[in-house]
């Protein structure tokens, strides 16, 4: 007999994994500890804590206490931030009735009225005989957040759980954390839906006993059929799963779910979106939505039997789906970002028109945003000669500039082509609107008309003839001052704003 190791297919050792499949029904239960105070360690570094709340009398409620209930919930579910995971669970089960019986009887008092009271705790029993009051409706609300250790997270769910207290308290609903045993026992009904096991615990014995939690609550055994069903302990089971993604859910939804009569569990998992992202995703999805508009809008040109609507859809169809469809696309940059930049050097002939408005009105979007909010807006244009050579962006400029400061906008145009601006019939309108220039070095041509433009007197105008780095002329109003500003080189400031080739070079390579 010629005896080999067994190796794989190309030769090589098969790998001994470890197995994940649990072995045991306590393997089964996804937790690792619960404390005496009602935290439960469910894997390293992630916590717990379980509220038990009551009902709120929102069917029969009227409309408009409906509408007040509806807002306290969502400032309730607003409370948690993307960092607190939360579930909210229904648990109905079927009644103990040795337990349900002695929690309707009424203890006789011998005052007089024993009769009455015998008299009600039959016709309880009775109810309970025909099985009415069958079930127990439970409602539970479970928090969790991420740390390293339970000294360190116990203060933040301490502060969770009694924010809760107080939110639930101001929804009208009488609400009360479990602590350890109680959780416990919470999770013993549920593994164990059959009634056989009773529920006995005590913290004192359980590490003298050599225990663990899982043992007192575990089911005789777990079993997995296929990927709905299984069975626990005496009792089978199934197992379904909704993804509610409608824009529109019923109130009535949950009800219906609850109303049954047998036992279930149902269970809505939340999580909290982070503030950004939710608005990222509602701009994206607004910009589909723009984008499916555009196409329907061409789509219902196309169908059209006159010229003009045909003309239309033709000369849209490169802006939407041709080779200057630049715009037809989801930005990639946060335009709620403090600072933006918007260069259209690379857009081409043929698009720098329409990107030239699109940022114009871009701008004007933001102005008014930030009207409304209070804020001031600043708005820099380099090259703002190239913004007066088109005759629409030159009438959105003009516009810019005469009407920007009444909504709180500080627009700032910078150019070295003077005479291209000087050479626009809408520059007469800039100057006047324009509170301060900044005027450096300039051509004897360019000179001659700024000194016509802006009243500029001969000696004035040396300060501007020839003139070094730094120097130059500001007007403020009527005020027009001569000044001279030596910049240091030897600054962190310097290198960053230098736009010398050999400045900026010298900078890449240190």
């Amino acid at each position: 007999m010629n005896l080999r190791k067994k190796t794989g297919k190309n030769g090589a050792k098969p790998s001994r994994q470890k197995s994940a499949v649990p072995r045991t029904a306590q393997q089964s239960i996804p937790m690792q500890r619960m404390f005496e105070d009602g935290t439960c360690r469910v894997k390293n570094g992630y916590y717990t804590r379980t509220v038990e709340f009551q009902d709120i009398n929102y069917q029969l409620a009227l409309p408009e206490d409906r509408t007040a209930i509806y807002e306290e919930w969502c400032s309730f579910l607003n409370f948690f931030d993307s960092s607190i995971h939360f579930e909210l669970s229904f648990v109905n089960t079927a009644t103990d009735s040795t337990e349900f019986e002695k929690s309707i009887r009424i203890p006789f008092q011998k005052d007089g009225f024993d009769d009455v009271r015998a008299e009600y705790s039959q016709m309880l029993r009775q109810q309970l005989s025909k099985g009415n009051n069958g079930l127990t409706k439970r409602k539970y609300l479970t928090f969790g957040v991420s740390g390293e250790s339970m000294q360190q997270v116990k203060a933040r769910l301490d502060h969770i759980q009694n924010d809760l207290l107080n939110n639930f308290h101001r929804l009208g609903v009488q609400a009360k954390p479990l602590d350890g045993r109680e959780r416990l026992k919470l999770m013993h009904g549920i593994f164990n839906l059959d009634g056989e096991s009773k529920f006995y615990f005590d913290w004192k014995k359980l590490a003298a006993g050599g225990l663990t939690v899982k043992d007192a609550i575990a089911p005789t055994a777990f079993a997995f059929q296929n990927s709905r069903t299984f069975q626990m302990g005496g009792i089978f089971g199934a197992v379904s799963y909704l993804s509610i993604t409608a824009s529109d859910l019923s109130d009535q939804l949950l009800k219906d779910f609850l109303d049954m009569d047998s036992s279930q569990i149902v269970t809505m998992h939340v999580q909290s979106v982070d503030q950004n992202k939710a608005i990222k995703n509602v701009k994206r999805t607004i910009t589909e939505l723009d984008r499916s508009t555009i196409e329907e809008q061409k789509k219902a040109m196309l169908q059209q039997d006159e010229k003009e609507a045909h003309h239309v859809a033709a000369a849209l169809e490169i802006y939407v789906k041709g080779s200057l469809n630049v715009f037809n696309h989801r930005t990639n940059v946060d335009i709620n970002n403090r600072i933006v930049c918007f260069d259209i050097k690379q857009l081409g002939k043929q698009l720098k028109k329409l990107g030239m408005l699109i940022v114009q009105d871009a701008v004007w979007g933001r102005v008014t945003a930030n009207r409304s909010a209070g804020k001031s807006t600043r708005y820099y244009v380099d090259e703002f000669h190239l913004l007066l050579k088109e005759a629409q962006t030159a009438a959105y400029s003009i516009e810019i500039w005469k009407r920007f400061r009444k909504w709180g906008g500080l627009p700032t145009a910078i150019t070295q082509n003077v005479k291209d601006l000087l050479a626009s019939p809408e520059v007469s309108n800039i100057f006047e609107n324009s509170d301060f220039v900044y005027m450096l070095n300039q051509a004897n041509g360019d000179r001659q008309i700024l000194a016509k433009q802006l009243n500029i007197s001969p000696h004035q105008l040396s300060y501007v003839t020839h003139s070094g780095e730094g120097e130059g002329l500001l007007f403020y109003g009527n005020t027009i001052l001569p000044f001279i500003d030596r910049f240091p080189h030897d600054l962190e400031l310097y290198k960053i704003m230098t736009t010398r080739l050999s400045e900026v070079s010298e900078g890449d390579k240190s």
